[in-house]
């Protein structure tokens, strides 16, 4: 059985950030001063600019969790090398940090029974996907929902992500929890405050790189310093989400 409750019964709160770029190390260095965990997803190949080999190693020194995105950052559900761009990003990330890699985020959030398949069968524990407003205690661990991308986006581009992902649940969850709110910061502190209540988990999401082209520097800074430092909330890792979890 794939999907299981998180036996720890304290709110989790977990970040993530795709991509690899050299701001990465900007936001790392946010999530330490706000005493946040986040797992870094990083291609091995992709068309803009990346972390070297020594920004990757800074980036694991500091507590955080290295987690693949693909061999050359492809759709995943179009290719017909899902096995290599799993397992040779996974050895060349191994190679390089000198650890072992569990988790895996699938390339512009696209997956499916194959995909995720493959991902099990590589060595991830776990495989990230983009499908928004979940913060339950629940999860299936090759196909982890997030709470929140940190981007502007509007009702509309919501609506359209979740149509697109079929991810009428979340839709579900907009409506329910937060009558379709639309305010970045708003919606972030609502989504955070209701998996505390629940018990459950904020995951929050997004690109270094989007966050510098927006200007959402500050915004988020802000948000960070008022979800972290709570005694009674466990700030972790993707891959600390599966403590206690059956493999």
């Amino acid at each position: 059985m794939l999907s299981q409750p998180f036996a720890n019964p304290r709110p989790r709160v977990t970040l993530s950030w795709d991509d690899g770029h050299p701001l990465d190390l900007r936001m790392a260095r946010l999530m330490v001063d706000c005493g946040l965990r986040a797992t870094f997803y990083v291609p091995i190949s992709i068309d803009r600019p990346q972390l070297d080999a020594q920004q990757l190693l800074d980036l694991s020194a500091m507590g955080m969790e290295i987690g693949s995105h693909g061999l050359t950052h492809s759709v995943l559900t179009r290719s017909s090398n899902v096995s290599g761009e799993m397992a040779e990003s996974k050895d060349k990330l191994e190679q390089l940090l000198g650890r072992e890699v569990t988790s895996f985020c699938y390339p512009f959030g696209k997956f499916n029974n194959h995909t995720a398949l493959i991902a099990r069968k590589t060595g991830y524990h776990l495989a990230r996907t983009t499908e928004s407003f979940a913060i339950g205690r629940v999860l299936d661990r090759f196909r982890m929902p997030v709470t929140l991308q940190f981007a502007t986006h509007s009702r509309f581009v919501h609506l359209r992500h979740a149509l697109r992902e079929l991810n009428i649940r979340g839709l579900v969850a907009w409506g329910r929890r937060w009558r379709f709110e639309g305010d970045l910061h708003r919606l972030s502190l609502q989504a955070f405050h209701d998996a505390c209540r629940l018990n459950g988990t904020f995951h929050l999401w997004g690109h270094s790189w989007e966050i510098d082209d927006l200007g959402l520097w500050d915004a988020l800074a802000d948000l960070c310093r008022q979800i972290g430092g709570r005694p009674d909330v466990s700030y972790v890792t993707n891959s600390s989400l599966l403590s206690g979890m059956p493999s």
